[in-house]
């Protein structure tokens, strides 16, 4: 074999190392993009109910606090569950949108900054809606009463649990003003750290790869 035969060898090896590169590095994302997909599939669906919910609460505390407008207890509940219940829509609204702008043919990159968005999203919101139940329990307990009975909770009752509440919200508030680290689990839930390790991968993988072909 003379000198140029060998090169022409050479180069023939390479290119089909270089073909087999590619192929196991396009298998190797797709896989991952494919698990990650899936691990968000169940938030979607979470966020869709949560829209609806939040769209039913709206409608039904509505309804509520306009024929009570002549009991302050009431018009004021039925007005604080009817805005937590807008409120819900639109944090439910935003994740699903975020979640369905997760185009996975793009660069992982740009996968991983709406991944990222999406999880920002959550660690700020996420929190208030739950912190908002310090306030929300009393007030629904307050509904309850007048379409059962008729009447208000008394004021007495409704005055002492409001007080003691809004200390709990504010110490509450405070904790997650100083430790949101403490919040940060919980809001974030397990689907999206699943999916962002899943993603780490494809990228630690594609240097990987990238450094080898030089």
């Amino acid at each position: 074999m003379d000198l140029d035969e060998m090169k022409a060898a050479w180069q023939t090896l390479d290119a089909r190392l270089q073909r087999q590169s590619s192929l196991n590095l396009q298998l190797f994302t797709e896989s991952r993009l494919d698990k990650a997909r899936a691990r968000l599939r169940p938030l979607l669906a979470w966020q869709i109910v949560q829209t609806l919910l939040g769209i039913g609460m709206a409608v039904v505390f509505a309804r509520f606090w306009v024929q009570h407008t002549d009991s302050p207890a009431a018009l004021v509940s039925g007005l604080a569950l009817h805005a937590w219940g807008v409120a819900l829509v639109v944090c439910s609204t935003v994740e699903v949108l975020l979640i369905t702008r997760l185009h996975y043919a793009k660069p992982v990159v740009a996968v991983q900054t709406t991944l990222g968005q999406l999880r920002r999203w959550r660690v700020r919101w996420q929190p208030l809606l739950g912190l908002a139940w310090c306030l929300l329990w009393l007030a629904l307990l307050e509904v309850a009463a007048q379409a059962i009975t008729g009447r208000d909770l008394p004021t007495g009752y409704l005055l002492w649990n409001t007080a003691f509440n809004l200390l709990l919200l504010g110490g509450c508030v405070l904790l997650l003003r100083r430790r949101r680290d403490l919040f940060d689990a919980g809001s974030v839930g397990r689907s999206i750290p699943r999916a962002q390790t899943l993603l780490d991968e494809i990228a630690t993988f594609q240097r990987e790869e990238a450094d080898a072909s030089r």
